[in-house]
């Protein structure tokens, strides 16, 4: 598995029969089915969800490729000769078939053949559902480490058993919303690529975002409002500066749309350092909160921080309640298509990494939103937990 999805301990936000829901004040139960349906992510049939029905691959992967699907994505082309004996291209899965295998999603059942009228097994789902949301997973032990991915069935069931519609719609959200319970601070993991507001603070509950996902949707990020009213100067200033620096990230996060791959380290840094050795990449952030799991507290700073060309992002942290250090190791980069900024045509590139906190085997994500033109960064977004902040060339 891939590194940086290397969870000691993961578990399901919802892992319940039936999700709380509040819609207008009120609170109701819905099953995994319905909180799909208000997602946006399936449809039902003219019979309802029919979630008591068994479920066969075609239909499976119809389904699960609902996940990946994302605004703004070209029409998949399948190929004129199909891929697997059984999947004609009169079939009405074909396309979806075709695509899941060319993505890596699904490799079929042996032989040439996709077994496309055979019931979906937990072991199979599991499979298709981990290796859509990104995960390299071993099919023997798929529900194993599904379980301990977060893709799991709160009801106990063999591998090799049938699924019911029901039990695909749980293990979809499951997959939609992955956690880790460490000392009762749950980080989310937000794959949905077009969420309400309302849906997402529901989904979250007192979670924090981390912006990256394993299914390359957008990133969700909002600037935070400057909400203290009260006499302390130290508080007014750290709130007032944290809503005029979350803005600015903001806004560069705008830029992260559409299409991107996975780049290599290298020909990201020697674009972006203009063949110099560092790239430094100063900004200013501050942290504001009133009730937070910390309780109240207000400080504003600066990092002086360097990106090098082993990865590593390191620096001092000098803020009002005092100084720290920072350093931040590379776990992998992502490009984007050129946008135009500022009048400039840049490339974005998203840059992510591991913070050690100190503790063993303990860390969190430290993100670089890294826009990059022809004299190497023009700016670049920091986010990370002390505060976030952005870097403009001078």
């Amino acid at each position: 598995m891939k590194r940086w999805l290397l969870l000691t301990a993961v578990l399901l936000l919802m892992s319940m029969g039936t999700a709380a829901y509040a819609a207008e004040g009120e609170a109701k139960s819905m099953t995994h089915g319905e909180v799909l349906v208000e997602l946006g992510l399936i449809n039902g049939t003219n019979e309802g969800l029919q979630e008591d029905r068994e479920i066969n691959r075609a239909q499976m992967i119809a389904i699960v490729n609902r996940l990946s699907e994302r605004e703004g994505d070209k029409p998949f082309a399948p190929p004129a000769v199909p891929t697997f004996s059984d999947v004609p291209k009169t079939h009405w899965a074909y396309a979806d078939i075709e695509k899941a295998y060319a993505n890596g999603v699904t490799t079929g059942i042996g032989q040439g053949k996709f077994g496309v009228g055979n019931k979906i097994t937990h072991q199979q789902a599991v499979t298709l559902l981990a290796r859509t949301a990104g995960y390299e997973i071993d099919y023997a032990n798929a529900v194993e480490e599904g379980w301990e991915l977060g893709i799991w069935l709160d009801a106990d069931k063999p591998a090799t058993a049938n699924l019911y519609r029901s039990d695909v719609f749980e293990l979809m959200v499951s997959t939609l919303a992955l956690s880790i319970d460490e000392e009762e601070e749950l980080y989310f993991f937000h794959l949905i690529p077009s969420i309400s507001q309302e849906h997402r603070d529901w989904l979250m509950s007192d979670a924090n975002i981390y912006l990256y996902n394993p299914m390359m949707q957008d990133f969700v990020y909002e600037p935070i409002a400057d909400s203290y009213s009260g006499d302390d100067e130290g508080y007014a200033e750290a709130s007032r500066r944290q809503f005029v620096y979350t803005t600015e990230v903001a806004k560069v996060l705008e830029l992260y749309k559409g299409a991107r791959e996975e780049a290599a380290f290298d020909a990201f840094f020697k674009r972006a350092s203009g063949g110099k050795t560092s790239i430094a990449l100063p900004y200013e952030w501050s942290s504001f909160e009133l009730d937070g799991e910390w309780g109240e507290f207000g400080y504003y700073g600066s990092t002086r921080a360097e990106l090098t060309a082993d990865g590593v992002f390191a620096g001092t942290i000098e803020a009002t309640e005092g100084n720290d250090y920072l350093e931040a190791e590379t776990l992998s980069v992502w490009q984007y298509g050129t946008v135009t900024v500022d009048g400039k045509k840049v490339t974005p590139y998203y840059v992510l990494m591991e913070l050690p906190l100190g503790f063993e085997d303990d860390f969190e994500f430290y993100e670089l939103f890294v826009l990059v033109d022809d004299q190497g960064v023009y700016k670049a977004a920091a986010v990370g937990s002390h505060g976030d902040g952005v870097y403009v060339r001078k």
